[in-house]
């Protein structure tokens, strides 16, 4: 390109300016020639350089835009917005970027696939489907793994026999491929059939003798009697070796915990818990006892006193949330009440967690800036989410336990929400988790002490939440409801309006899905059999005993 001197000139300047870090005067000089006609493109390239150097990603994605805009006719800048913005998080920038480039060029089914799985990570499960029809149709390459996607998202959606045949699709094309083998043997684990399961994952050990993820699930399906088992020599020679990844490290370690515990091995188990455990705490930020006790502070702030309960004035038509501690039984509530005919199990729900990440910063003192319309449209928006998944006639269970956060934002956008708390005792709670390999946002869950802070700031918060919704909470306790389950099970039903249906207690036999991490345990039925279990691990649990007290 052949750059007229005075252009030129003035770029020299900006560049000079830009190294001796006088960013606001060089960004001046670039904004001031892209007026300069013919030489737009040059600058534009500068100016987003410019941004990337000095790692202001929300300018040189603006940057990308503006630039795309000005060259509607040259669709690949806006491809290019797309394949950044999505680099850099901004989501909403990169599906304006694929959808514009899409819009204009019809031959990139490799880009289809690219913006298909952004949606999905997004949560546009639908919409994904659909893009992912169209790479297909498009002739993408690696259809193995288009199908594979395919079957997450119909396994998302509650169409697990959809998500069945695509996976089965997968290995019509490669029969060798792991990702459908692994994800059709999470579904058979997820239906409760073990042998479906242990098939899958004996197929994916004879492809790869070391797979991680596959011996760490048969772990979990596994009973064993002695230390000296097979599979817990495997697991431990496989730990021994050099070379093997701190994530694969870890969720190994948790298996060897788990088949330790289950053959009365308690020492040697916590050890490797605690090892698993250490080496999890490189995935999350530190937890901060301190920004948690203000998070919870600010929450009770954000809802006053004042607030109105409404949850008895349209008993039985409204979702039902089952809340509180991760591994209080949440899983086990939530097979009993699925037992009965006007209620359908919806399992772990992201609706309202994912809105709260739509709001960014400053939730929940940001809430107060909202208006009625905001949460009128919330409570609709997971009304037709629920709708797409499930009978629209059925009462749903969203088992999110992590909800207990959000009951006053819940209860504003669907005032007759009904709340089912699940609690258990401080020492089994606390140490169900820390034997749990969690993700997310769990950063509480690789320290014992820090599980411990994390469930007293639960019951002070949901305490505040009993005191302003008092006839929209009711408390269920772990060891009380496998004591006398029937029991537990009326009152639950009594507190959302239905009739006793003996259904309820025989959920193990039950041919549906669980998706949690509680899948076998449930399987077993009702049993005291995790009730005190601290008392095998009493000399290790001494951390917690601050909280007792509280």
């Amino acid at each position: 390109m052949n750059i007229p001197p005075n252009i030129l000139k003035r770029l020299q300047e900006a560049r000079a300016l830009a190294e001796n870090r006088r960013f606001t005067e060089a960004e001046q000089i670039y904004r001031a020639l892209l007026s300069a006609a013919g030489t737009e493109e040059l600058v534009y390239r500068e100016l987003f350089h410019f941004y990337v150097r000095q790692e202001n990603a929300a300018q040189a994605v603006s940057c990308l835009e503006e630039m795309a805009r000005h060259f509607s006719g040259e669709p690949e800048w806006w491809l290019q917005l797309a394949q950044y913005a999505q680099s850099c998080g901004d989501d909403d920038k990169a599906i304006l970027g694929y959808r514009k480039f899409l819009e204009q060029v019809t031959d990139r089914p490799n880009t289809v696939y690219n913006f298909a799985y952004l949606l999905k990570q997004v949560g546009k499960l639908e919409e994904a489907l659909s893009w992912y029809q169209k790479a297909l149709d498009m002739g993408v390459s690696g259809k193995e793994e288009v199908y594979t996607n395919i079957g997450v998202i119909l396994s998302e959606l509650r169409r697990e026999p959809e998500a069945r045949a695509s996976y089965e699709k997968a290995l019509q094309i490669r029969q060798d491929y792991l990702p459908a083998l692994l994800n059709l043997a999470a579904l058979s684990e997820e239906s409760g059939d073990r042998d479906s399961a242990l098939e899958q994952y004996s197929k994916v050990l004879a492809i790869d003798s070391e797979n991680v993820l596959a011996l760490s699930r048969l772990a979990h399906l596994s009973t064993v009697d002695s230390s000296s088992d097979p599979l817990i020599e495997k697991i431990s020679s496989l730990l021994a070796k050099n070379g093997l990844s701190r994530a694969d490290q870890e969720e190994l370690g948790f298996a060897l915990g788990k088949l330790l515990d289950g053959c009365g091995e308690y020492g040697q188990a916590f050890t490797n818990f605690a090892k698993a455990n250490n080496l999890g705490k490189s995935r999350f930020k530190p937890y901060s006892k301190g920004a948690q006790s203000r998070l919870v502070d600010k929450l009770i702030q954000a809802f006053s006193p004042e607030t109105s309960d409404s949850g008895s004035s349209i008993a039985g038509a409204d979702p039902v949330f089952i809340c509180g501690m991760f591994r209080s039984g949440s899983t086990l509530v939530e097979q009993v009440l699925s037992g009965h005919s006007a209620i359908t199990s919806g399992g772990e729900l992201d609706f309202f967690p994912r809105l709260i990440h739509e709001l960014g910063g400053g939730y929940p003192e940001s809430l107060g800036q909202l208006d009625a319309e905001f949460f009128e449209r919330a409570g609709a928006d997971y009304r037709d989410f629920l709708s797409r998944r499930f009978d629209p006639k059925s009462i749903v269970t969203d088992k999110r336990p992590d909800n207990f956060l959000h009951v006053g934002l819940i209860k504003r956008a669907l005032p007759s929400a009904r709340f089912i708390w699940t609690r258990r005792g401080l020492l089994d709670n606390c140490l169900s988790i820390y034997f749990q390999q969690l993700g997310g946002g769990m950063n509480y869950s690789t320290d014992l002490e820090a599980i411990g802070h994390y469930f007293v700031q639960q019951e002070r918060l949901m305490r505040h939440w009993q005191c302003l919704f008092p006839q929209s909470i009711c408390e269920v306790e772990y060891e009380t409801l496998v004591v006398d389950p029937e029991k537990e099970t009326r009152r639950l039903l009594n507190f959302l309006g239905l009739n006793w249906e003996s259904g309820c207690l025989n959920f193990q036999e039950r041919k549906n899905y669980v998706k949690t991490a509680s899948v076998w345990q449930v399987r077993k039925g009702m049993h005291t059999g995790s009730v005190k279990r601290y008392q095998n691990y009493r000399s290790q649990l001494s951390a917690l005993g601050q909280f007792l007290q509280v």
